[in-house]
C-alpha cells in the first residue's frame, strides 16, 4: 500500500473554512466596534448576512449591509471569500466566483447598480495577479470603455499581463451572458468588482492585529479572547445560514462592545498649572473687578433684581 502524497495544510486541515470564518467575523467586529467596510461608503453596518443562498443570493459567502447616519440611504456587498484563486483560463473556482457575480449584478431585485457591490476577498495574491487590481481601479477612475482600454494597451503605463488577464475576465463573463457580451456593460461590470486581499490566514498579520486595535478601544476588554469568540460564533452562524445584527449576536460579546471606550486627554491638559498664595489683594482694583465679574457669570440686564444686586456689588469692591 502507497503512503499518501503530502498535500498542503490549507487543503487537508480546513484553512479554506477557517480563513472564510475569520474574514467574516472581521466585518462583525467592525459592526459592533463602529467600523467602516472596505470600498464602501463610510456608513454604519447595520447586518452582516453568511450563507445568503437561502435569501437568493449566488455571491453568497458574505454579504454586508450598511447604512446611512440619516438612514435614508443604504449599501450592501456581496462577497465570495476564497483562500487562493488564480485568474487564469479554464479554472474552475474562478469560473464559479464570476459566474455568481454575473447573476447577482443583473439581478434588479437584489442588486442596486449604483449603490452595491461585488467583492472577491482572498489570501495574498501572486505578482501577476496584482494586474487584475490595476484593472479593476482604473475601470473605476476613466470614464468610458474607450479611455479605460487605451490605458489597457498603452505599452509601458499598465502593468505586464493586464490585457491577458482582462481577456480571462470577459470570456467568463461572455460564456455566463450566453455568447455575447457588449464592452461597454462588461466595463459597467467592473466597476462595481473588487479585489480584496486578506493576510487574515497568518496569525501574526496586519489585518488580525487592526482587528484587536479595534476591539481594543474598549476598557478592559481581553482583545484576543474577544475575537476568538467572535470566530467561533460565526461556526454557527455559517451552519445556520444567520444575519447577524446587534441585538442578535451572543450577549457574552455585546457586552463587551457595551464598555466605555479609553479615551487619552492630551498631554497639556495633564499639566495644569497652579497658582499658589492668591489673594484678592494683590492685584489692582481693574484685575480684582474683572475677576469677581467673572466669578459672578452672566446676568440679565433688563431684569431688576439682577440690576440691583450687580449696582450693589461694584458699589461694594
Amino acid at each position: 500500500m502507497q503512503p499518501k502524497k503530502l498535500s498542503n495544510s490549507i487543503s487537508t486541515g480546513g484553512g479554506g473554512g477557517h480563513f472564510e470564518k475569520r474574514v467574516q467575523a472581521s466585518y462583525v467586529v467592525l459592526m459592533l466596534s463602529g467600523g467602516y467596510a472596505p470600498c464602501m461608503p463610510c456608513w454604519p453596518i447595520t447586518q452582516v448576512s453568511v450563507q445568503g443562498k437561502i435569501n437568493g443570493f449566488e455571491t453568497d459567502d458574505l454579504i454586508v449591509y450598511t447604512e446611512s447616519f440619516s438612514g435614508n440611504e443604504q449599501a450592501k456587498m456581496l462577497a465570495q471569500i476564497k483562500h487562493g484563486i488564480k485568474f487564469i483560463k479554464n479554472d474552475k473556482v474562478l469560473e464559479d466566483v464570476l459566474n455568481a457575480a454575473w447573476i447577482d449584478y443583473n439581478n434588479r431585485e437584489l442588486f442596486n447598480k449604483d449603490t452595491d457591490i461585488i467583492s472577491l476577498i482572498t489570501g495574498p495574491l501572486s505578482v501577476t495577479d496584482t494586474a487584475v487590481k490595476w484593472l479593476l481601479e482604473h475601470a473605476r477612475s476613466t470614464t468610458s470603455w474607450e479611455e479605460f482600454n487605451i490605458r489597457v494597451n498603452k505599452a509601458n503605463f499598465s502593468p505586464p499581463k493586464s490585457k491577458e488577464k482582462l481577456s480571462v475576465i470577459f470570456d467568463i463573463l461572455k460564456k455566463c451572458n450566453l455568447g455575447v457580451l457588449d464592452n461597454h456593460l462588461f466595463y459597467e461590470f467592473l466597476k462595481r468588482f473588487y479585489l480584496i486581499g486578506y493576510d487574515l490566514n497568518y496569525e501574526y498579520g496586519v489585518i488580525l492585529s487592526l482587528i484587536h486595535s479595534h476591539i481594543s478601544q474598549y476598557e478592559g476588554v481581553d482583545a484576543k479572547g474577544v475575537w476568538g469568540k467572535i470566530v467561533d460564533e460565526m461556526g454557527v452562524a455559517n451552519r445556520d445560514a444567520r444575519s447577524l445584527r446587534r441585538n442578535t449576536i451572543s450577549k457574552d460579546i455585546t457586552r463587551e462592545f457595551d464598555r466605555s471606550k479609553i479615551v487619552h486627554a492630551p498631554d497639556e491638559l495633564n499639566h495644569v498649572a497652579v497658582v499658589n498664595n492668591f489673594s484678592l489683594n494683590s492685584g489692582s482694583k481693574e484685575q480684582i473687578t474683572l475677576t469677581l465679574f467673572g466669578l459672578i457669570g452672566g446676568w440679565d440686564e433688563s431684569n431688576k433684581n439682577d440690576f440691583s444686586a450687580i449696582k450693589e456689588f461694584i458699589n461694594g469692591i
